[in-house]
C-alpha cells in the first residue's frame, strides 16, 4: 500500500458520516423525523439490531409508507442503531425520543436521540379531540 493512497482513504472514511465506529445517526439519515414522549417499558436485550419498548403519545404529524397520517398513542419498538442513545435511561422513565423513518429502497427506522425527561412529567396517552 502506498502512503498517499492511505492517507487518501483515511480521508474519505473520516468524511463520510455515520461510518466510523461510534459516530451515531442523524436526522439527515432519514426522510421522516419525529419527536414524540414515552415511557420506557422494556430495554433491549443487547442483540444486534435490537429495539425497546415504549409507549409514546400520539404522533399526529406521522406519515406511513401507505400515505396515512397520524399515529395513536401505543406500545411500539424503536430500533437503536447507536447504543449509546439509551446511557442512563432505565425501564419506567419518562423520555422525549427522536426518531427517523424512510420507506424507500426498504423501511428503515432509527432512535436519532433519547432525552429524559422529569420522573413527574404527565403524558398524555388519550387522542386529543377538539
Amino acid at each position: 500500500m502506498r502512503w498517499v493512497g492511505g492517507v487518501v482513504v483515511w480521508l474519505l472514511v473520516l468524511a463520510l458520516p455515520g461510518c466510523s465506529s461510534g459516530a451515531g445517526v442523524s436526522a439527515a439519515d432519514y426522510e421522516h423525523v419525529y419527536t414524540v414522549r414515552a415511557r420506557v417499558a422494556q430495554l433491549p436485550d443487547g442483540s444486534p439490531g435490537g429495539a425497546f419498548l415504549a409507549y409514546h403519545e400520539t404522533i399526529p404529524d406521522y406519515q406511513a409508507a401507505n400515505g396515512s397520517v397520524g399515529m395513536s398513542a401505543m406500545l411500539m419498538p424503536f430500533t437503536i442503531v447507536d447504543a449509546s442513545v439509551l446511557e442512563g435511561i432505565a425501564e419506567g422513565d419518562v423520555v422525549e425520543i427522536t426518531f427517523g423513518e424512510s420507506f424507500e429502497p426498504a423501511v428503515k427506522q432509527g432512535v436519532i436521540s433519547i432525552e429524559k425527561l422529569p420522573s413527574d412529567t404527565v403524558l398524555a396517552f388519550e387522542a386529543e379531540t377538539g
